[in-house]
Parts: C-alpha cells; sequence; structure tokens
C-alpha cells in the first residue's frame, strides 16, 4: 500500500533530485491545462489531487481520503503513469 502522505512529505527532495523526463511525468500526473500568463502559472490539479484544494471543513474528509488514496493506487497500478 502507498502511503500518500510520505510520498507528499518526500515529494520535493525526490523531485530535486529527478531528471527532466521524470520531473516531466510528475508535473504531467499532477497537473493539467498548465499554461504561463505572463509572470503567473496557471494550472488544473488532476483528479484525486484536486480532492485536497476542494476539502470541507466538515466531518466528510474522511471519506475523501480514502477516495484519495484508492485513487492513487489506481494511478500508480498503471505502469504508463508510474514515476520512477
Amino acid at each position: 500500500m502507498i502511503d500518500v502522505l510520505q510520498i507528499g512529505a518526500n515529494a520535493h527532495k525526490v523531485f530535486l533530485l529527478s531528471t527532466n523526463e521524470k520531473k516531466r511525468r510528475l508535473i504531467n500526473l499532477i497537473l493539467s491545462a498548465v499554461k504561463l500568463n505572463g509572470r503567473k502559472l496557471e494550472y488544473t490539479l488532476r483528479p484525486p489531487f484536486d480532492m485536497f484544494v476542494k476539502l470541507p471543513k466538515n466531518e466528510e474528509w474522511r471519506t475523501l481520503v480514502y477516495n484519495f488514496r484508492t485513487s492513487i493506487q489506481s494511478l500508480f497500478q498503471d505502469p504508463c503513469l508510474v514515476v520512477y
């Protein structure tokens, strides 16, 4: 089982140590519709990463965490999307 929080905690270090191709794959896994508007980077978070921004302020967060974990597991089972 993938510990998403642990991956997130180490993401910066892993990103810095990765090749440009791996960085590109990781960015494409998390972001879509990336464009530079002047000096501002605009993007859309892909599901399930967008759920963290949309977290409600009540007890529904547990369901969202479960759904996020399930989505992440399915992403990492797709060999085309795995970032090594």
